[in-house]
């Protein structure tokens, strides 16, 4: 799944009776037909991945999740 930027509303019709809208200005992942559709009509833009920090694993598994608070 791409991700994409979308410079002007579209609306995605990927099947009879289904339409999806994305408004100007969203950015996020879509399915790769919606994003090749948006791009050609000049709607959406392409946005590159940006990678995690390498010590992200670490940081989320240093945090507790769940501890109990106490009164």
């Amino acid at each position: 799944m791409p991700r994409i930027r979308f410079t002007a509303d579209y609306d995605y019709k990927p099947k009879p009776g289904v339409t999806i809208g994305y408004k100007a200005g969203w950015s996020g992942l879509v399915h790769g037909a919606c994003a090749e559709q948006a791009i050609k009509l000049g709607k959406a833009e392409a946005v590159p991945f940006v990678k995690p920090p390498s010590d992200l694993a670490e940081t989320l598994g240093a945090r507790r999740y769940g501890k109990r608070r106490s009164i």
